[in-house]
């Protein structure tokens, strides 16, 4: 097995612990540089955050957060554009928050995979 080590910039190390610091339940997508290492591992370098802008969130509170597709897609462009890797990040500010995951079609819904195959990208949820 590989294994993957994330390392991150100080710059994105700083604003990743100002989002985490927020009241309410936040989002970012992380851009990454892969490299892979010479004992088979792989590395992934976090080199930018993109926060998801405040007028994209349709619910936030500190144990819940809806998103339209205007608070990712862009920075999902971005990210392929780039060459790099997308990582999703999500807070969970209220006190003994247990991160769940909900179903695939709950995250995107139909709508949103369209948007992505517009956008000449491919959502893993997409069946």
């Amino acid at each position: 097995m590989n294994r993957i080590t994330l390392t991150l910039t100080t710059e994105v190390a700083d604003r990743l612990t100002a989002l985490a610091a927020r009241p309410v339940e936040s989002a970012a997508v992380l851009l990454a540089r892969r490299a892979a290492l010479p004992n088979g591992g792989i590395r992934l370098l976090g080199v930018r955050l993109l926060d998801v802008p405040d007028d994209a969130y349709h619910e936030r509170t500190d144990t819940a957060l809806g998103i339209s597709s205007d608070g990712f897609m862009p920075a999902l462009r971005e990210t392929e554009h780039a060459g790099a890797t997308a990582i999703w990040v999500r807070t969970h500010p209220a006190p003994g928050s247990t991160p769940t995951v909900r179903s695939p079609s709950a995250m995107l819904g139909p709508s949103v995979n369209h948007q992505l195959r517009t956008a000449g990208l491919t959502s893993p949820y997409e069946s």
